[in-house]
């Protein structure tokens, strides 16, 4: 069952989305421009982070071209092509 909303209803919701979209543009300005400041501590930590899932996805990336090279390796054809068939993204 489709629900119509009506036009009221409508304008206010753009409204809202205007009003916090606004909201985000002005807190990215901020970020851009170095208006707010952030620990050494917690830059420091946000790297760590990053390195951390950075090797878990290398990790989880060298473990899926193992099985797909294993599942592949004796069909017919371009395997660029099949994965393309099934939908699979590369980085």
């Amino acid at each position: 069952m489709l629900i119509s909303k009506t036009d009221d209803e409508l304008e206010k919701e753009i409204k809202e989305i205007q009003e916090k979209v606004s909201t985000l543009e002005n807190r990215l300005k901020e970020l851009e421009n170095g208006q707010v400041q952030v620990s050494q501590e917690l830059k420091i930590k946000v790297d760590e982070d990053l390195d951390k899932m950075n090797g878990y996805w290398k990790s989880r990336k060298k473990i899926f071209k193992n099985i797909w090279d294993t599942i592949t390796e004796n069909l017919p054809g371009s395997k660029k092509e099949f994965m393309e068939e099934l939908g699979i993204e590369e980085d």
